[in-house]
């Protein structure tokens, strides 16, 4: 079920459906609506990025491609210990089910490009 929200969160902030407080935009003139749009498609964006360098911090794939792809030489390395913990319901290992969050981030972080270069055209008067 998590993995089912994470996938579609980046889908549904691109249609733009998602629940939002509106009550100052809808007070501004059409151009401070916009304005306010193309400020929060890049918060959103900032914040996708974030997210982003936060998992390629959290995997490290550099890394683990340094040492072999060896998990031990990895987590002496780098004291992470993400590649050895195993679930205790199902007995995988953890990183696996975690490897949402990252596309989560990748998938989040393109749909709000796509929708800042939608608010700075429409901000223009393009669309």
């Amino acid at each position: 079920m998590i993995w089912m929200t994470f996938l579609i969160a980046g889908a549904v902030l691109k249609r733009r459906p998602g629940i939002a407080v509106t009550l100052v935009s809808d007070l501004l003139p059409p151009t401070g609506r916009k304005l306010v749009g193309v400020a929060v498609d890049a918060m959103v964006l900032l914040f996708a990025l974030l997210l982003v360098w936060l998992c390629w911090r959290w995997y490290q794939p550099l890394t683990l491609a340094q040492t072999g792809f060896d998990t031990r030489a990895f987590q002496g390395q780098t004291f992470n210990f993400i590649y050895a913990e195993s679930t205790s319901t199902l007995g995988i290992k953890k990183f696996w089910a975690w490897l949402i969050v990252p596309w989560f981030a990748l998938s989040l972080s393109l749909h709000s490009v796509a929708n800042l270069t939608q608010s700075l055209m429409a901000l223009r008067g393009r669309v």
